[in-house]
């Protein structure tokens, strides 16, 4: 969850890279990723899964939006 945050916070034009999905997806994604992939280390995993949500990420903050 860290990883993800640091990405909405720094990447231009991305107020939430999952908000698409929910964090059942995500864990089911990084889990068949590591299966398929034993080599590959944790982190090329999330930044695989950063660049598969990246086209369906929300923009923009809603203007429902309350910061507590």
């Amino acid at each position: 969850m860290g990883y993800i945050t640091s990405y909405n916070l720094s990447t231009p034009a991305t107020f939430d890279i999952v908000a698409k999905t929910n964090l059942k997806f995500t864990i089911l994604w990084l889990d068949n990723y590591c299966k398929q992939n034993p080599t590959k280390s944790f982190p090329q995993a999330v930044a695989s899964l950063m660049t598969e949500l990246y086209p369906t990420r929300q923009k923009e903050r809603p203007k429902d939006w309350i910061e507590k």
